[in-house]
């Protein structure tokens, strides 16, 4: 199913063996990216940098149903990933001048 603007808000499989559960999808109001996504399992939510902020607008986490299942990034000036947090797991990233 899509919304008037194109938007894909959600998505069902009909016809199947083993149907799964329908998807739905919520967007942002004021940029073009997701915020939720609900499925069978429950819902994954999808946050993002403020304008002005070290990686505006690019992916800052993501948490989904289950415990422990966060993730998270930060950027540097130059807008390059140079941290993941995955729970309590950190991977960072160095770049050469």
């Amino acid at each position: 199913t899509y919304a008037l603007d194109d938007r894909l808000i959600g998505l069902s499989y009909s016809g199947a063996v083993h149907p799964t559960p329908a998807v739905g999808y919520t967007w942002d109001t004021e940029f073009a990216r997701l915020v939720s996504m609900t499925d069978g399992t429950g819902t994954t939510t999808f946050g993002y940098h403020q304008p002005g902020a070290l990686g505006a607008l690019k992916a800052a986490g993501e948490d989904g149903p289950w415990l422990n299942d966060t993730v998270s990034w930060s950027y540097d000036a130059l807008g390059r990933m140079i941290e993941q947090r995955v729970g309590s797991s950190i991977e960072q990233h160095d770049y050469d001048a």
